[in-house]
This record gives structure tokens, sequence and C-alpha cells, in this order.
């Protein structure tokens, strides 16, 4: 597998699914288990936690915003399926 410095996927998150920002969620925090691992980083790994926290507000973020889109569509579909009664034919039925 090839190395992706992690300020190109910082870079390129905009354009990620929610599920591809769960995956790299638990990418990262698989990396925050290795604790020697950390250790030997020059930050002790506080990019890597820095970043899971951001990745944690940025799916909240997207599922919160999904959930709005998602009630204004049944808030706007239901009134767009109404049928409009002219006042010529209102009565005749």
């Amino acid at each position: 597998m090839e190395h992706i410095p992690q300020d190109y996927l910082e870079g390129n998150l905009s354009t990620k699914s929610v599920t591809e920002l769960k995956e790299l969620l638990e990418r990262q925090k698989k990396l925050l288990k290795k604790v020697k691992f950390l250790k030997t980083l020059p930050d002790g790994g506080a990019k890597v936690q820095s970043f899971v926290e951001k990745l944690h507000r940025m799916i909240s973020e997207r599922m919160e915003t999904e959930l709005q889109e998602s009630t204004n569509r049944q808030i706007i579909s239901p009134s767009l399926n109404r049928q409009v009664i002219s006042p010529s034919t209102k009565g005749k039925c």
C-alpha cells in the first residue's frame, strides 16, 4: 500500500462521502492504538489525534446536514404532489 501524506488527505476531505470519512476514521483510530509507533513520531501522535477529532466533527456535521436535507425534502415533496384545484372545477367532483 502506498503512503499518502496526511496533509493530502486533509485537503481532500470535502470530496469524501460519510462512509469514506468513517473508514478513514477507523484507520486513524487503529494508529492511535499503536502506542509504540506513536512514541516514535516527533509529535508523539498529536497530529493523528487532531486528525481523528477533525474527522469526528466532519462526520457529525455531514450527518446533520444530510438529516436536514432529508427532512426538507420530506416537507417539500408532499406539497409538490398536491393537486391544484382551479376555481372553475371546484365543486364539480
